[in-house]
Protein backbone atom coordinates (compact mmCIF):
# COMPACT_ATOMS: atom_id res chain seq x y z
CA UNK A 1 0.00 0.00 0.00
CA UNK A 2 1.19 3.28 -0.83
CA UNK A 3 2.08 5.63 2.07
CA UNK A 4 3.15 8.70 0.42
CA UNK A 5 1.81 11.10 -2.55
CA UNK A 6 4.77 10.30 -4.70
CA UNK A 7 4.29 6.66 -4.29
CA UNK A 8 0.18 7.01 -4.81
CA UNK A 9 0.88 8.79 -7.99
CA UNK A 10 2.55 6.28 -9.74
CA UNK A 11 0.92 3.46 -8.34
CA UNK A 12 -2.53 5.35 -9.90
CA UNK A 13 -0.75 5.99 -13.54
CA UNK A 14 -0.57 2.03 -13.44
CA UNK A 15 -3.79 1.70 -11.86
CA UNK A 16 -6.69 4.33 -11.31
CA UNK A 17 -8.57 1.49 -8.98
CA UNK A 18 -5.62 1.46 -6.42
CA UNK A 19 -6.84 4.99 -5.10
CA UNK A 20 -9.63 3.42 -3.06
CA UNK A 21 -6.89 1.36 -1.33
CA UNK A 22 -5.22 4.52 -0.24
CA UNK A 23 -5.09 5.83 3.17
CA UNK A 24 -7.96 8.74 3.81
CA UNK A 25 -5.20 10.94 4.07
CA UNK A 26 -3.95 10.43 0.06
CA UNK A 27 -7.41 10.42 -0.48
CA UNK A 28 -7.80 13.43 0.32
CA UNK A 29 -4.26 14.79 -0.90
CA UNK A 30 -6.13 17.52 -4.39
CA UNK A 31 -3.42 16.44 -6.61
CA UNK A 32 -4.38 12.94 -6.25
CA UNK A 33 -7.53 12.98 -6.67
CA UNK A 34 -6.96 15.12 -9.98
CA UNK A 35 -4.60 12.60 -11.34
CA UNK A 36 -7.52 9.79 -10.94
CA UNK A 37 -9.68 12.83 -12.77
CA UNK A 38 -7.50 12.74 -15.43
CA UNK A 39 -7.26 9.08 -15.89
CA UNK A 40 -11.30 8.72 -15.95
CA UNK A 41 -12.54 8.23 -19.29
CA UNK A 42 -15.86 8.46 -19.12
CA UNK A 43 -18.10 11.13 -17.16
CA UNK A 44 -19.83 8.32 -14.68
CA UNK A 45 -16.63 7.43 -13.23
CA UNK A 46 -15.65 10.77 -12.10
CA UNK A 47 -19.44 10.92 -10.86
CA UNK A 48 -18.20 7.77 -8.78
CA UNK A 49 -15.20 8.90 -7.56
CA UNK A 50 -16.66 12.21 -6.31
CA UNK A 51 -19.35 10.53 -4.31
CA UNK A 52 -16.38 8.78 -2.75
CA UNK A 53 -14.78 11.70 -1.38
CA UNK A 54 -14.68 12.83 2.05
CA UNK A 55 -16.98 15.43 3.36
CA UNK A 56 -14.00 17.64 3.66
CA UNK A 57 -12.85 17.53 0.48
CA UNK A 58 -16.40 17.37 -1.02
CA UNK A 59 -16.30 21.21 0.88
CA UNK A 60 -13.01 22.35 -1.12
CA UNK A 61 -14.11 24.86 -3.61
CA UNK A 62 -11.40 23.76 -6.32
CA UNK A 63 -11.92 20.07 -6.19
CA UNK A 64 -16.25 20.32 -6.81
CA UNK A 65 -15.72 22.92 -9.49
CA UNK A 66 -13.56 20.78 -11.08
CA UNK A 67 -16.29 17.69 -10.98
CA UNK A 68 -19.38 20.37 -11.26
CA UNK A 69 -17.81 21.07 -15.04
CA UNK A 70 -17.66 17.88 -15.93
CA UNK A 71 -21.17 16.44 -14.44
CA UNK A 72 -23.32 19.66 -13.37
CA UNK A 73 -25.28 16.96 -11.20
CA UNK A 74 -22.62 16.34 -8.59
CA UNK A 75 -23.46 20.04 -6.76
CA UNK A 76 -26.35 17.50 -5.16
CA UNK A 77 -22.94 15.86 -3.46
CA UNK A 78 -21.08 18.91 -2.36
CA UNK A 79 -20.92 20.67 0.95
CA UNK A 80 -23.59 22.56 2.32
CA UNK A 81 -21.34 25.66 1.96
CA UNK A 82 -20.22 25.06 -1.42
CA UNK A 83 -24.18 24.59 -2.46
CA UNK A 84 -24.58 27.90 -1.74
CA UNK A 85 -21.50 29.53 -3.89
CA UNK A 86 -22.72 31.23 -6.94
CA UNK A 87 -19.51 29.79 -8.47
CA UNK A 88 -20.36 26.43 -8.35
CA UNK A 89 -24.23 26.61 -9.09
CA UNK A 90 -23.15 28.81 -12.23
CA UNK A 91 -21.05 26.36 -13.36
CA UNK A 92 -23.11 23.71 -12.78
CA UNK A 93 -25.82 24.31 -14.18
CA UNK A 94 -23.06 25.72 -17.43
CA UNK A 95 -22.49 22.34 -17.46
CA UNK A 96 -25.86 20.87 -17.03
CA UNK A 97 -29.10 22.46 -16.83
CA UNK A 98 -31.15 20.14 -15.53
CA UNK A 99 -28.57 20.92 -12.47
CA UNK A 100 -30.93 22.82 -11.06
CA UNK A 101 -33.10 20.04 -10.04
CA UNK A 102 -30.25 19.29 -7.55
CA UNK A 103 -29.77 23.26 -6.54
CA UNK A 104 -31.17 24.65 -2.71
CA UNK A 105 -35.14 25.84 -3.65
CA UNK A 106 -34.05 29.40 -3.42
CA UNK A 107 -31.74 29.23 -6.03
CA UNK A 108 -34.40 27.92 -8.43
CA UNK A 109 -36.06 31.24 -7.93
CA UNK A 110 -33.01 33.15 -9.22
CA UNK A 111 -33.99 34.12 -12.58
CA UNK A 112 -29.60 34.88 -13.57
CA UNK A 113 -29.20 30.98 -12.43
CA UNK A 114 -32.31 29.78 -14.32
CA UNK A 115 -31.63 31.81 -17.44
CA UNK A 116 -28.16 30.31 -17.55
CA UNK A 117 -29.80 26.82 -16.93
CA UNK A 118 -32.39 26.95 -20.07
CA UNK A 119 -30.06 28.11 -22.15
CA UNK A 120 -27.93 25.17 -21.63
CA UNK A 121 -31.13 23.12 -21.74
CA UNK A 122 -34.47 24.16 -22.39
CA UNK A 123 -36.01 21.33 -20.64
CA UNK A 124 -34.57 22.82 -17.32
CA UNK A 125 -37.29 25.44 -17.40
CA UNK A 126 -39.44 22.18 -15.57
CA UNK A 127 -36.66 22.64 -12.87
CA UNK A 128 -37.18 26.37 -11.88
CA UNK A 129 -39.49 28.33 -10.39
CA UNK A 130 -43.48 28.63 -11.92
CA UNK A 131 -42.97 32.23 -12.13
CA UNK A 132 -40.55 31.61 -14.94
CA UNK A 133 -43.13 30.08 -17.63
CA UNK A 134 -44.32 33.72 -17.96
CA UNK A 135 -41.33 35.48 -18.68
CA UNK A 136 -40.70 35.95 -22.22
CA UNK A 137 -37.04 35.96 -21.64
CA UNK A 138 -36.69 32.99 -20.11
CA UNK A 139 -39.08 30.97 -22.25
CA UNK A 140 -37.36 32.34 -25.53
CA UNK A 141 -34.34 31.04 -24.27
CA UNK A 142 -35.52 27.74 -23.50
CA UNK A 143 -37.17 27.40 -26.50
CA UNK A 144 -33.84 28.11 -29.03
CA UNK A 145 -31.97 25.60 -26.82
CA UNK A 146 -34.92 23.03 -26.83
CA UNK A 147 -39.02 23.79 -28.88
CA UNK A 148 -40.55 21.33 -26.87
CA UNK A 149 -40.05 23.59 -24.19
CA UNK A 150 -42.72 25.79 -25.31
CA UNK A 151 -44.78 22.92 -23.97
CA UNK A 152 -44.24 24.52 -20.60
CA UNK A 153 -44.71 28.06 -21.16
CA UNK A 154 -47.81 29.79 -19.71
CA UNK A 155 -51.31 29.52 -21.90
CA UNK A 156 -51.04 33.17 -22.17
CA UNK A 157 -47.49 32.99 -23.94
CA UNK A 158 -48.66 30.45 -26.01
CA UNK A 159 -51.57 32.40 -27.46
CA UNK A 160 -49.49 35.56 -27.70
CA UNK A 161 -49.28 36.03 -31.39
CA UNK A 162 -46.57 38.75 -31.62
CA UNK A 163 -44.34 36.30 -28.79
CA UNK A 164 -45.18 32.97 -31.38
CA UNK A 165 -44.23 35.14 -34.46
CA UNK A 166 -40.93 36.01 -33.35
CA UNK A 167 -40.28 32.27 -31.84
CA UNK A 168 -41.24 31.39 -34.85
CA UNK A 169 -38.60 33.56 -36.80
CA UNK A 170 -35.76 31.86 -34.85
CA UNK A 171 -37.02 28.34 -34.80
CA UNK A 172 -39.85 27.52 -36.87
CA UNK A 173 -39.60 23.40 -34.66
CA UNK A 174 -41.73 24.88 -32.30
CA UNK A 175 -44.86 24.65 -34.76
CA UNK A 176 -44.83 20.85 -33.87
CA UNK A 177 -46.27 21.64 -30.20
CA UNK A 178 -48.70 24.71 -30.25
CA UNK A 179 -51.51 24.43 -32.79
CA UNK A 180 -53.51 27.91 -32.09
CA UNK A 181 -51.75 29.50 -35.53
CA UNK A 182 -51.88 26.42 -37.72
CA UNK A 183 -54.29 28.82 -40.05
CA UNK A 184 -52.70 32.09 -39.59
CA UNK A 185 -51.43 33.01 -42.80
CA UNK A 186 -48.69 36.12 -40.47
CA UNK A 187 -47.08 33.14 -38.75
CA UNK A 188 -47.02 30.97 -41.85
CA UNK A 189 -45.09 33.23 -44.15
CA UNK A 190 -42.48 34.06 -41.49
CA UNK A 191 -42.29 30.23 -41.11
CA UNK A 192 -41.72 29.04 -44.60
CA UNK A 193 -39.48 32.00 -45.44
CA UNK A 194 -37.03 30.19 -42.70
CA UNK A 195 -37.30 26.91 -43.96
CA UNK A 196 -39.99 26.07 -46.49
CA UNK A 197 -40.69 22.70 -44.90
CA UNK A 198 -42.24 24.27 -42.26
CA UNK A 199 -45.34 24.47 -44.71
CA UNK A 200 -46.05 20.82 -43.11
CA UNK A 201 -47.28 22.39 -39.47
CA UNK A 202 -49.68 24.10 -41.14
CA UNK A 203 -53.86 23.61 -41.86
CA UNK A 204 -54.79 22.44 -45.04
CA UNK A 205 -56.23 26.06 -46.15
CA UNK A 206 -52.96 27.37 -45.51
CA UNK A 207 -51.05 24.63 -47.74
CA UNK A 208 -53.56 25.73 -50.35
CA UNK A 209 -52.35 29.11 -50.29
CA UNK A 210 -50.72 30.19 -53.39
CA UNK A 211 -48.22 32.70 -52.14
CA UNK A 212 -47.55 30.96 -48.73
CA UNK A 213 -46.66 28.06 -50.96
CA UNK A 214 -45.02 29.51 -53.30
CA UNK A 215 -43.03 31.53 -50.62
CA UNK A 216 -42.12 28.03 -49.00
CA UNK A 217 -40.76 26.79 -52.51
CA UNK A 218 -38.56 29.31 -53.06
CA UNK A 219 -37.14 28.46 -50.13
CA UNK A 220 -37.23 24.91 -50.22
CA UNK A 221 -38.30 22.91 -53.83
CA UNK A 222 -38.90 19.87 -51.16
CA UNK A 223 -42.00 21.78 -49.57
CA UNK A 224 -43.83 20.99 -52.84
CA UNK A 225 -44.86 17.64 -51.12
CA UNK A 226 -47.02 19.55 -48.60
CA UNK A 227 -49.05 21.82 -51.11
CA UNK A 228 -52.44 20.80 -51.33
CA UNK A 229 -53.80 18.55 -54.52
CA UNK A 230 -55.77 21.86 -55.61
CA UNK A 231 -52.15 23.57 -56.23
CA UNK A 232 -50.41 20.27 -57.63
CA UNK A 233 -53.43 20.42 -60.01
CA UNK A 234 -52.91 23.92 -60.96
CA UNK A 235 -51.02 24.56 -64.34
CA UNK A 236 -50.00 28.32 -63.65
CA UNK A 237 -49.06 27.83 -60.31
CA UNK A 238 -46.61 24.58 -61.14
CA UNK A 239 -45.43 26.78 -64.02
CA UNK A 240 -44.48 29.14 -62.21
CA UNK A 241 -42.76 26.45 -60.06
CA UNK A 242 -40.69 24.62 -62.70
CA UNK A 243 -39.74 28.25 -63.49
CA UNK A 244 -38.09 28.42 -60.70
CA UNK A 245 -35.57 25.95 -61.36
CA UNK A 246 -34.87 28.31 -65.39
Amino acid sequence: MSNSKIEALKDIEKSKYLFFSLPRKLRDNKEIIFAVMHKNEFPYQNAYLFKQLSKKIRGDKDIVLAFVKIDGRLINYASEELRKDLDVILAAVNQNGLALRYLLPEFTTDRKIVLVAVKQNGLAILEASIDFRGDREIVSAAVKQEASAINYALEELKKDKNFILKLVKEDFYILEYISEFKNDKEIALAAVEKKGIALVYFSDIIKNDSEIVFSAIQQNISAIQYASKELKANKDFMLKVIQLNG
